[in-house]
């Protein structure tokens, strides 16, 4: 079952892993910051294109950037 929006944001916000399939730990996932360089809660993926994403988006291209592995 696909996990909503909301769901993903309480398991981004409290019960973060390495291993948590979201764009944040994906090696495709650059975040954005602010001027004073505080970490925002988007960035943008460039894999297969240049898209936004928040950190706590996920895609089927998600490649573990803590494991350098495939995760389904």
């Amino acid at each position: 079952m696909k996990q909503r929006k909301d769901e993903r944001m309480q398991i981004y916000l409290h019960n973060l892993t390495n291993e948590t399939p979201f764009c944040i730990n994906c090696k495709h996932f650059y975040r954005h910051y602010q001027d004073n360089l505080k970490p925002m809660n988007c960035g943008h993926c460039c894999y297969p294109r240049l898209k936004m994403r928040e950190c706590y988006g996920t895609c089927e291209q998600f490649t573990n950037k803590h494991q350098g592995g495939k995760q389904s």
